[in-house]
This record gives C-alpha cells, sequence and structure tokens, in this order.
C-alpha cells in the first residue's frame, strides 16, 4: 500500500525485503541521534512535536505498538493528492 508517491519519493508501510536497510539505517549514530532514546521515551518531547506539525502530521499520542517502546504517534493530515486523512 502506497502512502505516498513522489517522483522522487514513494512513502510506504516497511515490508520483510527492507530489514537489512532498516538495520543499516538505524545502526548509524547520525541517524539514532534524532531517533534515539530522548525521542522515542521523552513522551513530551516539544521538538520533536514542533517538527511534526511543520511535515503538516497530528500527535495522535503515546502507543506502545512500535518496536516494544512507549513512543509518541503521529499521523499525516493528508492523503496522496492534497486529500484531508
Amino acid at each position: 500500500m502506497e502512502l505516498l508517491r513522489t517522483t522522487r519519493l514513494l512513502l510506504r508501510p516497511w515490508a520483510e525485503p527492507d530489514l537489512p536497510a532498516f538495520f543499516d539505517l538505524y545502526s548509524r549514530d547520525d541517524v539514532m541521534r534524532w531517533l534515539g532514546p530522548l525521542a522515542l521515551t521523552d513522551l513530551d518531547n516539544a521538538p520533536s512535536q514542533a517538527v511534526a506539525a511543520r511535515l503538516g502530521m497530528r500527535d495522535e499520542g503515546t502507543t506502545d505498538r512500535w518496536f516494544g517502546l512507549t513512543s509518541r504517534q503521529f499521523r499525516t493530515t493528508f492523503a496522496a493528492g492534497g486529500n484531508a486523512a
């Protein structure tokens, strides 16, 4: 299922064939400094919420759904084609 497509980008859910790229990406210090424990466990992380708002995302509160960690969940407020989700 595609979430969003542009001429240079395709957003879609993770799939099993993506695991090597996922582990490569999340093993990099320059990535994890933005996505590491502070971003995942500081549940009132104002900088993350500000970035999400600028990207057109809404804060849906906390969830334990991803990676077995409690984190904030954000959802896009627009769908592909510019319609509200």
